[in-house]
């Protein structure tokens, strides 16, 4: 997609809300760098990196500048530049924070994941639809791994892409300021990252142990005999078969 298709795409969601022909949104551009990833539990990440938007000197005093990371929790984020051009001015944050996101393991450990970030203008009350910043990356085809550090490793997985999309939420509140239910069902932008589990890894770290646990479990199970003369070669004594399954049930 180009920023051509994207604000058609808008458009005619804006058209289809049934909004005034007099009420017009603001496009503000907004990209995103990652710098890394790394779990925190099942179903929360830790992120940081770099967030900017592009500001039209026309919408200067009208329009407040920031953006939110709704599913962020412990957010950190603080300005780091601003870039004045010739029609705009960029505003560029770095990042930090947890990110809680549910995720599918039935498929374990031969699943894929999308950590998705998702974000929304700083002001609600401001007719302002967010559209990615194509144009601030070098290629942005469906097999490209764009607004991602080079050296970026998530433990376990290899990432396959990243891409920008818009989802629809259908919020049961109009948020205490909303004229009309319109404004409830915008499209929010996402930035994606598809994410795939490597299954070796996975099977090292949690089938070898007990393989080794199940040998272990066997060659005491050998050591069992009601022969005297084994029984002393084999050393074999009750209370230490019973300590070696106490070690291997905390294994």
């Amino acid at each position: 997609a180009n920023n051509k298709e994207v604000e058609n795409y808008l458009n005619k969601h804006w058209k289809e809300a049934n909004q005034s022909s007099d009420s017009i949104p603001t496009y503000i551009p907004t990209g995103l760098f990652i710098q890394s990833i790394d779990w925190v539990d099942a179903n929360t990440f830790y992120v940081s990196g770099y967030v900017w938007q592009k500001y039209p000197y026309s919408m200067k005093d009208q329009v407040n500048e920031g953006v939110v990371f709704p599913e962020a929790v412990e957010l950190k984020q603080k300005l780091k530049y601003r870039w004045k051009g010739e029609t705009h001015e960029t505003l560029g944050w770095s990042f930090e924070g947890k990110i809680t996101q549910k995720f599918d393991y039935t498929r374990y450990p031969f699943d894929h994941k999308t950590v998705r970030l998702r974000l929304w203008h700083v002001d609600f009350s401001q007719k302002v639809l967010l559209t990615p910043d194509l144009d601030a990356y070098d290629s942005t085809k469906p097999e490209d791994k764009f607004g991602i550090d080079p050296d970026l490793s998530i433990g376990g997985y290899t990432i396959l892409e990243s891409f920008y999309r818009y989802r629809h939420h259908k919020y049961d509140t109009n948020f205490g300021f909303y004229p009309n239910k319109g404004h409830k069902s915008f499209p929010e932008l996402y930035y994606n990252v598809v994410i795939k589990r490597n299954a070796l890894d996975a099977l090292i770290i949690n089938v070898l142990p007990l393989i080794i646990v199940l040998i272990l479990c066997f060659s005491s199970l050998l050591s069992i005999t009601f022969d005297a003369e084994k029984r002393e070669i084999y050393n074999f004594r009750f209370l230490e078969i019973l300590t070696q399954c106490g070690a291997l049930f905390f294994v």
